[in-house]
C-alpha cells in the first residue's frame, strides 16, 4: 500500500487547532511570568526560550526548527562523556 504525502494546506488543517491550543498556553504561561513580582529578564531559561520563538518565526531553514530548537536544550556531543561524568569503571 502507498502512502501519498499530505500536502502543506492538509497538514495545516490538520494541526491548526492543536497549534492554535499551545500558542495560546504559552502566551499564558508568559502573562504569569509577567505579572509576577521581580524579573527574569537575564534568566538563561528565558534567553532559550526567546531564541526557541525566535527559530519557529524564522520562514529560513524550513523543515529543521525542531532539529535546531533542541539543540538549544542540548549539549554538545562530548566523546569524553563517560569519564567526564565520572561512569567508568577503573
Amino acid at each position: 500500500m502507498t502512502v501519498l504525502p499530505l500536502d502543506a494546506e492538509a497538514v495545516l488543517t490538520r494541526e491548526q487547532l492543536k497549534v492554535r491550543a499551545k500558542l495560546i498556553e504559552i502566551a499564558a504561561i508568559f502573562d504569569r511570568i509577567d505579572r509576577a513580582e521581580g524579573s527574569v529578564d537575564d534568566d538563561v531559561r528565558m534567553t532559550e526560550i526567546r531564541e526557541s520563538i525566535a527559530i519557529l518565526s524564522e520562514q529560513s531553514h524550513r523543515g529543521a526548527r525542531a532539529e535546531r530548537i533542541q539543540m538549544i536544550y542540548s549539549r554538545e556531543f562530548d566523546p569524553n562523556w563517560q569519564q567526564n561524568l565520572e561512569l567508568t569503571k577503573d
